[in-house]
């Protein structure tokens, strides 16, 4: 075999990043119907700990509050889940919802890197996933009162079922935040 396909590309790209850094980002341009969103993938199998999936942030600005929250769980903070527990991550109010088994299967991709990963390998986890919601300018979270509207599209908010829209193109980055495109 001469050539690898992009999908081929992209799981020896996320292996490598996990060989280095523990987890990998995948950025994913959300198109005209919806948000861009960045996800990790080797979680799971360095650490034990659920994927990381969040939504309307600049891939260098995602990269970061997921790096954040890795940091902080790798030094033993265990934050605790649900809508009804916000935390700060450098002094932005977020929170960490559950994400829903129907956010990994077909036709669903948000997740689709892991599922792939984790296939290839043929590891045998258990794929988990939480959300990192962030708050709009004011310190507010997508489901309370008076949140800025001008937010409303960016976050779908996958512990509810329904919130899926198709991507446009798809691009990762590694833990250094360098990137590499593919469609």
């Amino acid at each position: 075999m001469d050539t690898f396909s992009p999908a081929d590309q992209a799981l020896f790209e996320i292996d490598a990043g996990i060989a280095k850094h523990g987890f990998h980002v995948t950025a994913v341009f959300g198109g005209d119907d919806g948000p861009l969103w960045a996800y990790t993938v080797g979680l799971l199998e360095t650490y034990g700990h659920p994927e990381l999936i969040t939504f309307g942030l600049p891939p260098q600005i995602a990269h970061g509050v997921i790096h954040a929250i890795v940091e902080q769980s790798r030094e033993g903070t265990q934050h605790p889940l649900g809508r009804e527990h916000p935390f700060d991550v450098d002094g932005i109010p977020v929170c960490l919802l559950p994400v829903l088994d129907e956010y990994w299967l077909y036709p669903c991709d948000y997740l689709l890197g892991c599922s792939h990963y984790y296939g290839a390998k043929g590891a045998k986890v258990e794929l988990r996933a939480l959300q990192l919601v962030w708050s709009d300018e004011n310190g507010r979270l997508p489901w309370e009162p008076q949140f800025q509207r001008k937010f409303a599209g960016d976050q779908p908010l996958l512990d509810e079922s329904g919130h899926y829209t198709e991507p446009d193109t798809m691009f990762c980055c590694d833990s250094d935040g360098d990137y590499c495109e593919w469609s």
